[in-house]
């Protein structure tokens, strides 16, 4: 009987003792170390507050005599999804002065530099023609090349690619696409006009400017005889005092909208329905099939969107932009800057910058300690570098420039 109890107590401890060694797979995450790759890991919890033990995920890279590769990991917990994007650094080896602007083109990066005074666009790895000055706000994706134009000091040119496009002007307005067809306005010896493609419109107006596509149809504001209005197709508005120069015709909700300018005000027209007066209107867009626009009276800014008025309580608002369907816009109260992300307000620093949308995430550059920092989903990214410049979405992931003790960076999330 006492042999009975006594092989049934050494039962009992094996048992506990394997349940104790025993570690569940939502307990543990697998760590290795590499001379060739750096992890580093940052939490950030939102939604659900719950504890968390980060450590780094395997990871394997590749190294060449010209280009060195590390790996950044980064964890946020949204409720009970672990979220670690992971990204590739590679150096630029060329000297530049600064780099100014990061857009895709063909499911790749693309950039705008200056070195020595000039201008250039670095696509696929080479170096464009250098000129006296890009207009690198306008550059943009057409037909899968690299779309701009440059000034060589002399006269203004569009560049598609590497191939210079059209012929040259004293003035070339900001290039759009309208019906797939590269869409600018330009202004010649014999007065201005409207590129459309292969074809030459607006000849018969005295002034012609900020082309746009509007339910599959070319608009753009024209002035004849001091009327001014907007030319919609074959339609025309009617005459109006004049339009803002900062707000192009543009489309929301399948209807045409514009800023007009009359008797020092501005004020929207969208469809039939007229806007209030403000002292300047920037930044016109659609969110979420309504429009939305920066409105500024006398030193007080605010967004205006559809009907109602946000962000007086503010002391600076930046232009508003639709983010995963919501509305999104920077603001400031005092010296400290925030995003106000769906009618909330983000995490405060000391600056920060215009929110974009990436992969349907919330991403916004801002300033911490000094140093520019990417808000990537709620995840910090960047902290690494001595600054952050420009980044952008690029393949449905994100993408951005960086630079540390004078080198600069490309650095692209890659899929885990």
């Amino acid at each position: 009987m006492k042999l009975r109890y006594i092989i049934l107590f050494f039962f009992i401890l094996s048992v506990l003792f394997l349940s104790g060694c025993t570690q569940t797979k939502e307990d543990s995450v697998p760590s290795t170390s590499s001379t060739t790759v750096t992890t580093t890991t940052a939490s950030s919890i939102t939604s659900t507050t719950v504890s968390v033990k980060t450590t780094s995920l395997t990871t394997t890279t590749t190294t060449s005599a010209t280009t060195t590769i590390s790996t950044t990991t980064s964890t946020s917990i949204t409720s009970s999804t672990l979220w670690n994007p992971q990204f590739r650094e590679e150096v630029i080896e060329e000297e530049y002065d600064s780099i100014l602007r990061l857009i895709e083109v063909d499911d790749k990066p693309v950039y705008v530099a200056k070195a020595n005074n000039k201008y250039f666009v670095v696509w696929e790895g080479e170096e464009g023609q250098r000129y006296e000055d890009i207009d690198y706000l306008s550059i943009f994706e057409y037909n899968k090349k690299p779309t701009y134009k440059a000034d060589s000091g002399v006269s203004w040119r569009v560049i598609s690619g590497v191939e210079e496009v059209g012929r040259r002007y004293p003035h070339i307005g900001p290039l759009t696409e309208v019906n797939n067809k590269l869409t600018y306005s330009v202004q010649s010896r014999t007065g201005w006009m409207i590129i459309f493609g292969d074809e030459i419109v607006g000849t018969e107006y005295d002034y012609v400017h900020s082309p746009a596509e509007v339910n599959g149809r070319l608009a753009y504001f024209a002035l004849k005889d001091k009327n001014r209005f907007v030319v919609y197709g074959d339609s025309k508005t009617k005459n109006y005092h004049g339009f803002s120069s900062q707000n192009p015709p543009t489309e929301i909700n399948n209807s045409l909208a514009y800023i007009v300018r009359e008797n020092e005000k501005e004020y929207l027209v969208y469809g039939e329905h007229q806007g209030n007066l403000f002292d300047s209107i920037k930044g016109l867009t659609e969110v979420v099939d309504k429009p939305a626009y920066k409105a500024t009276i006398g030193d007080k800014s605010f967004i205006v969107y559809g009907e109602k008025e946000l962000g007086k309580e503010y002391d600076f608002v930046g232009s508003p932009t639709e983010v995963d369907g919501k509305l999104a816009y920077c603001a400031m109260e005092v010296d400290v800057g925030f995003v106000v992300f769906d009618g909330r307000k983000q995490i405060r620093h000391s600056k920060v910058y215009h929110p974009i949308e990436v992969d349907g995430k919330l991403t916004y550059k801002f300033v911490s300690a000094g140093r520019s920092v990417i808000s990537y989903g709620g995840v910090d990214v960047g902290r690494q570098y001595d600054q952050v410049y420009c980044f952008a979405e690029v393949n449905n992931s994100l993408a951005y420039i960086a630079k540390k003790d004078d080198m600069w960076y490309m650095v692209q999330e890659v899929s885990v």
